[in-house]
């Protein structure tokens, strides 16, 4: 499957989940599950396996660290420990607890997929975007699913412009 494909299945598989949880087709977590499994199985399904450095798949060029996707999945990962905090002191129970660290996860995902960027750019990309899913299921608040899309839209553009090259010798 080409990258735009690739691309092209979170994306699908978004607007998917938004259309089931507005029309009230199921409970949103498991909404939210299936959406991130059909996503991770056809990725995982796809992606050949190859041992080429990140040079060969991108002219030789790093990825610049911080672009405006970035910075905005930076303050998602914020966001999802904040909230989860905020809801534990709130209203102190274990569901809260095992809350906190799903938040965690997520936001520890999130940055790892951006540290991951330097080495391999498709891989820390697709793990930036997995655990930008969550935050669709929250449509109703809206900025959190906005600023979902449009990390998902701005990482996922950036893996379909990659075009295979070989580096230049010099």
């Amino acid at each position: 499957m080409s990258q735009k494909w690739i691309a092209a299945v979170p994306i699908l598989a978004s607007v998917a989940l938004i259309t089931a949880l507005a029309i009230g087709a199921g409970p949103p977590l498991l909404l939210l599950v299936a959406a991130v499994a059909v996503v991770g199985l056809l990725t995982l399904a796809s992606v050949k396996g190859s041992d080429r450095p990140t040079e060969y798949l991108y002219g030789g060029a790093t990825p610049r660290p911080w672009t405006w996707w970035t910075v905005l999945a930076m303050l998602l990962a914020v966001v999802y420990v904040l909230a989860a905090i905020g809801q534990l002191i709130e209203d102190p129970k274990g569901t809260n607890v095992g809350a906190l660290g799903i938040a965690l996860g997520f936001a520890g995902l999130i940055f790892i997929g951006l540290r991951l960027r330097g080495r391999s750019r498709v891989s820390g990309n697709w793990m930036v975007v997995f655990a930008t899913v969550p935050a669709l299921m929250f449509f109703w608040i809206i900025v959190p699913a906005v600023v979902a899309l449009a990390i998902i839209i701005g990482a996922v553009a950036e893996i379909s412009r990659a075009a295979p090259q070989a580096p230049v010798a010099t």
